[in-house]
């Protein structure tokens, strides 16, 4: 849970700062998130392999647990939900090398599945666990990592820099960008069904509050979208756990603090229930991962997919039929299309989705018969980006 646009900070402190890991100084920026000095790291960050020790051989030991950081982000801990009380079970994985945090199936063709991946800030590296208490450096990626989420084959990254959300697919090997939004999070952090949708909460520059809900497809459709407003700030990390979303809220937050917070959703709507009070003692102020997301996906009925293609020819006759070049789109909810004459002579413009040519220039004349070209450049309520060129036959 940690930014890019502070790493030369980090390293200006290092050179400042010598203190043990134990006594490690963490800066707090604006959205709340702990940004951890180890200064007793080695200056080239070599993590390979890192032997470390753990009470558990499993991530996966209940169906009513997740796993989180302690206060130092150092140590993964396991956590109970039971009867809206949450509690520590006392499986720990120790040294951990990165902050984001994981759990799905091992992609790295290893034994060890389902198995934790973390993610290195610093070196933009994936660490998977061998649940023999060995963390080995899985590939280094070209994106920025931050904070990860995960279900068996299905491993993302949010990199969530102000104004600028982007989510990657992480195959083991390479690292694909399936999703982008100006929108900022209202969580640092992403949490994962068992179909591979992502669950991503976002709000404006300009507030502390969610503004929705986003759930998007494996290849970045958004797939549902949920009106949802609470004060996020200090909002670290999130989870799916037995159908139930849920938020991990810190000591700050001014409505919820020290808090993680129930989400339920519906085809309909996602409403927020009791809150669950945090025990002295624990802290969730890192990413957060569960092995069992939920029992039964939400269906989610792919009602926002878009589509966008033009006719090939049409008869501006005034006889009612087939009078107007238009779109034949399904949720469009921006979109351009200039027309030009084959010698590139721009005719006209189209601005708005549901505008439509009817054989005019601009000026109002109607033009002769012959073909046409047009470059259409489209959104849809998807967040997929259109860019088509064609050619339409226009006979009167």
């Amino acid at each position: 849970m940690i930014r890019r646009a502070f790493l030369a900070s980090y390293f200006c402190l290092c050179i400042l700062v010598s203190t043990s890991r134990s006594f490690a100084q963490e800066i707090e920026y604006a959205t709340g998130t702990k940004f951890i000095l180890p200064s007793n790291e080695p200056s080239s960050f070599t993590h390979i392999p890192l032997q470390k020790t753990a009470s558990t051989t499993s991530p996966c030991s209940s169906q009513n647990t997740f796993w989180g950081f302690n206060l130092s982000g150092t140590m993964l801990v396991e956590y109970a939900l039971s009867n809206g009380s949450l509690t520590f079970t006392g499986n720990t994985v120790s040294d951990v090398p990165g902050n984001g945090l994981a759990i799905c199936s091992n992609l790295d063709s290893a034994i060890s599945s389902p198995t934790f991946y973390v993610s290195d800030f610093f070196t933009n590296s994936y660490y998977f666990w061998t649940q023999d208490t060995t963390w080995i450096q899985s590939a280094t990626s070209t994106l920025d990592l931050y904070n990860l989420g995960g279900y068996e084959k299905f491993l993302y990254n949010l990199c969530n820099k102000p104004n600028d959300t982007k989510i990657s697919k992480f195959d083991g090997t390479n690292s694909t960008v399936i999703f982008t939004s100006s929108k900022n999070v209202g969580c640092a952090d992403i949490a994962v069904d068992t179909s591979g949708n992502i669950y991503l909460l976002t709000r404006d520059s300009t507030s502390l509050n969610t503004d929705s809900l986003i759930i998007i497809s494996p290849n970045g459709s958004i797939l549902k979208k949920y009106f949802l407003e609470f004060n996020s700030n200090h909002a670290y990390g999130c989870f799916l756990l037995n159908d139930t979303f849920y938020v991990g809220l810190g000591n700050q937050n001014a409505l919820y603090p020290n808090t993680l917070l129930p989400i339920v959703i519906d085809e309909n709507s996602a409403t927020i229930q009791t809150p669950i009070q945090v025990p002295s003692g624990i802290s969730l102020n890192y990413d957060l991962a569960s092995c069992t997301p939920n029992k039964k996906r939400v269906a989610i009925a792919e009602t926002d997919s878009s589509s966008l293609n033009y006719p090939t020819i049409f008869s501006p006759n005034a006889d009612g039929v087939n009078d107007h070049f238009t779109a034949i789109e399904k949720n469009i909810v921006q979109l351009t299309c200039s027309i030009f004459s084959r010698w590139g002579v721009e005719i006209n413009t189209l601005t708005q989705v549901n505008e439509s040519w009817d054989g005019r220039t601009k000026s109002g004349e109607k033009v002769p018969n012959g073909v046409y070209f047009y470059h259409a450049e489209g959104i849809g309520k998807d967040n997929k980006k259109y860019d088509l060129k064609g050619f339409v036959h226009l006979a009167q």
